[in-house]
């Protein structure tokens, strides 16, 4: 039952935050207590929590996650205005800022998606390098950039 219920949330892990919980660098201190042994185990963990590194890095994972968050709430607001956004790539590289890349088949598409983004809480700036084209692979596509 505790495995079953590891793979759920293992699914919406990696569904919601495109991450392996697997991925030993999600982890900022892993312990064998196979090993270690409990006590050790424990200690370790006590000194790892007082050490100014680790709070050093949990702000960094909480920038992390803020981004994480903006690019969820963009793709959020693209599913609710009907726009498909799996030819496109969202990403959030510092706070605010949201850089769209992709293709899209028409420029008023691209304009929608552009407004679209612009409108959501916490968007300071778009930079958009949305590639329009009838098709990938006939060569008639024209990149244009918008901010």
């Amino acid at each position: 039952m505790i495995q079953k219920l590891d793979s759920k949330f293992q699914g919406f892990f990696r569904l919601a935050f495109g991450k392996d919980l697997n991925d030993p660098s999600l982890y900022d201190l892993i312990i064998n207590c196979e090993k270690l042994g409990y006590e050790s185990a424990a200690d370790l963990i006590i000194a790892a929590a007082n050490a100014e590194e680790i709070h050093t890095c949990s702000l960094n994972a909480m920038d992390s996650m803020e981004r994480l968050s903006l690019v969820k709430k963009v793709q959020a607001a693209l599913l609710k205005e009907n726009l498909d956004d799996h030819m496109l790539t969202i990403d959030v590289p510092e706070k605010g800022l949201v850089e769209l890349s992709g293709l899209g088949h028409s420029q008023e598409l691209i304009d929608r998606i552009i407004q679209v983004t612009n409108k959501v809480p916490g968007v300071s700036e778009v930079h958009s390098e949305i590639v329009v084209g009838t098709s990938l692979y006939a060569g008639d596509i024209q990149q244009t950039r918008r901010s």
